[in-house]
């Protein structure tokens, strides 16, 4: 989630927070009117559920890099303390209207990020997006797996579960015979 779309520069600070927080981290900062970001996509699950198959799929949007979040620099690096000092205090209010967050500090100082250093987790986002896009736009549960099983990137793992769909439709083959 991300209120600005805007690449074209720009730095960042790095926030850290717990893995379960890191979206509703963003969120709340979003609402707040900061502009925070952290890649996020969407995996698919089957549940057990009380239908004929037994299962039905659910879609669970989950951070990609969990425990971190990205808050766009409001100032130039003169005032780069004070916004600092801001973000800290607003990680230790108490209560805070924030899941609890603390400032990623690396060698003693807080590191500020260019947006191209971000530039492929904003890639990463966008691909995971286009997947499960194209998953949802299939036609059948066997053109949605294709599409699942072409996008994974490690061809041993593309094999087993090639393998395992392979399996499933013989399985399926067999009990329609019978």
């Amino acid at each position: 989630m991300r209120i600005s779309d805007d690449t074209s520069g720009g730095r960042w600070f790095i926030l850290r927070t717990s893995g379960g927080n890191t979206l509703p981290l963003i969120t709340s900062l979003c609402e707040a009117g900061h502009d925070a970001w952290s890649p996020a996509h969407t995996l698919r699950r089957g549940v057990k559920a009380a239908t004929p198959s037994g299962t039905r799929e659910i879609e669970v949007r989950l951070p990609i890099l969990p425990t971190f979040a990205f808050i766009r620099a409001t100032v130039r690096d003169l005032d780069r303390e004070a916004q600092l000092s801001d973000l800290v205090a607003m990680g230790r209010q108490s209560p805070s209207p924030f899941p609890p967050f603390s400032v990623f500090h690396h060698a003693g100082r807080a590191p500020m990020i260019h947006e191209s250093e971000i530039a492929g987790l904003r890639q990463e986002e966008t691909d995971k997006a286009a997947l499960i896009q194209a998953i949802r736009s299939a036609e059948t549960h066997a053109e949605a797996e294709a599409i699942r099983i072409a996008a994974i990137k490690s061809a041993s793992a593309r094999r087993r579960a090639e393998a395992a769909a392979a399996r499933e439709e013989r399985r399926v083959c067999r009990q329609l015979v019978r």
